[in-house]
């Protein structure tokens, strides 16, 4: 049953869905694995399961799972919303680096740790990754260019 029901939700939702499960598997193939964990749809407080679940999280390991970056795909009907929302979540939960990604018009935006505002960016200062270079090998950029 829960199938039928997926059918029925809009598009943006399924490429939503691989675009994050697949970036969640490059990031986890491009960071050390033994300090850090990549979460598809992960709760960003793990002791609290009413806590927000954004599209990615990634748990430092040796700091008892504590969220260091969170990442959000949405459209542009949910972008103001989403950044609020994530801009929220980051000063709460003192994460180090939050992204947004926008399908629509295939941008990032990056929140670092300190700062009040996103700014457009890809690049991960923190795991030293530009997350756009990691989604260009999904295949999905080079089919919404072709």
């Amino acid at each position: 049953m829960k199938q039928l029901l997926k059918s029925w939700l809009p598009i943006i939702s399924g490429t939503k869905k691989f675009l994050a499960a697949d970036l969640a598997f490059r990031l986890s193939r491009n960071i050390n694995r033994r300090t850090f964990e990549v979460v598809f749809e992960g709760f960003v407080d793990l002791h609290n399961p009413e806590s927000e679940q954004p599209d990615i999280v990634i748990y430092h390991k040796n700091e008892n799972l504590r969220p260091v970056m969170i990442i959000e795909i949405c459209d542009v009907d949910n972008m103001e919303n989403t950044t609020r929302a994530i801009e929220m979540l980051s000063v709460i939960y003192h994460i180090e680096e939050s992204f947004v990604y926008n399908i629509a018009d295939e941008k990032w935006y990056l929140l670092k740790k300190g700062s009040t505002r996103f700014e457009p960016g890809s690049y991960s200062e923190f795991f030293k990754t530009d997350l756009n270079k990691l989604l260009l090998h999904s295949g999905y950029l080079r089919l919404a260019v072709a």
